[in-house]
């Protein structure tokens, strides 16, 4: 579904790029585990996947076609769960997602009628484990509770392509073990989705592919991984990058 090759992003003013000759995969009824540690470049990269940053090199292709000639489409076609997103005070949290759902109603016109979007709604709440916290203020939620709330506004519009970035940032373990269960459920389901973590005990039930990067260079794609395999990966990979030199 997604295909990125040789991305190279820099910061104004910064004098290594971000990211620099990245590449990845996202495959329907995949899940990608982006792993690395702080600053490796992991949100940088997802902000390009997400049509928001545009690379000052390589390419990012939907379906074979570059993104950026249908930029509006692609991003209204992506859920992005950025690692601190922002939640709009004042509302209760079904209205937060009932704007959210609305916002993206260009893209899904079901979603224009108010019957089939308060049935999303409430099916994906159920499904998020928000369905108790509808009706309450977002100044009242804890920050796992907004967390996972920011995750049914991203899911509402289900669309086909997720870039989640640290996703289980803020959730208790048990909440933790639910989005996991979830993650999977929308895998087999068909998704494409990215998940990125410097947390490996985050990934590795449910990631069948693996992609490390390390200061703002991605190592070769990992496929087909099974369920527990991700760490042993993880620390293969991260010893022949050493051992051959790179960066």
């Amino acid at each position: 579904m997604l295909v990125a090759e040789n991305v190279t992003y820099s910061y104004w003013g910064q004098e290594k790029p971000a990211v620099r000759e990245a590449g990845v995969r996202v495959s329907p009824g995949s899940i990608v585990a982006l792993v690395g540690p702080n600053g490796a470049g992991k949100t940088t990269l997802i902000l390009c996947l997400a049509g928001l940053f545009e690379p000052h090199a390589g390419r990012i292709a939907r379906h074979g076609a570059d993104v950026r000639h249908g930029l509006r489409r692609h991003r209204a076609r992506t859920g992005f769960l950025s690692e601190h997103y922002g939640l709009y005070s004042g509302l209760t949290a079904r209205q937060s997602m009932e704007y959210a759902a609305q916002s993206r109603a260009g893209a899904f016109p079901e979603l224009l009628s108010p019957a089939p979007r308060n049935e999303a709604i409430e099916q994906v709440a159920e499904e998020c484990m928000v369905a108790d916290l509808l009706d309450k203020d977002l100044d009242t939620l804890s920050r796992g509770q907004r967390q996972l709330l920011a995750m049914a506004e991203v899911e509402v519009s289900r669309p086909p392509l997720l870039l989640l970035d640290e996703p289980a940032s803020g959730l208790d373990p048990d909440h933790r073990e639910q989005l996991a269960a979830g993650l999977e459920k929308l895998r087999e389901g068909g998704r494409a989705i990215l998940v990125s973590s410097h947390i490996l005990a985050e990934l590795e039930e449910y990631a069948t592919d693996l992609v490390v990067m390390q200061e703002g260079a991605t190592l070769p794609q990992q496929r087909g991984l099974s369920p527990g395999s991700l760490r042993d990966v993880y620390r293969r990979l991260r010893d022949e990058a050493r051992g051959g030199g790179h960066e």
